[in-house]
């Protein structure tokens, strides 16, 4: 899941989130890793000191080089692009889902611990 891998991993986060969930009941150490990955990704998004080589720059784009560094921008991989940043963020949406999914169960007692909701 945390290979660092902005095309394979978000673009099937949030199902993959939802089918853990469901299987696990929430307890599971892999949603501790996702966790951990969205909080990086949220942190390298980008400032308005951002310029890439093409294309907007600015704030608010997520790079493929979640624990920092360039590597992806040096193969053209720009976070301006819709495929890299829409990538990343489907793993912070995975992680806010997982988030919800426990807020809800620590706040109602009337659905199964292992029942995601839809």
């Amino acid at each position: 899941m945390n290979d660092r891998d902005a095309f394979n991993d978000g673009i099937f986060g949030s199902l993959w989130a939802r089918q853990m969930i469901a299987l696990t009941g929430g307890q599971h150490e892999s949603l501790t890793a996702l966790r951990t990955t969205a909080k990086s990704i949220a942190a390298s998004r980008t400032t308005a000191d951002y310029h890439p080589a093409y294309g907007p720059g600015g704030v608010g784009f997520y790079p493929g080089d979640w624990a920092g560094g360039n590597l992806w921008e040096g193969k053209e991989s720009m976070a301006n692009m819709m495929h890299v940043s829409g990538s990343s963020v489907g793993l912070l949406v995975a992680a806010v889902y997982t988030e919800w999914v426990d807020n809800v169960a620590k706040t109602s007692k009337s659905a199964p611990a292992n029942e995601t909701p839809r």
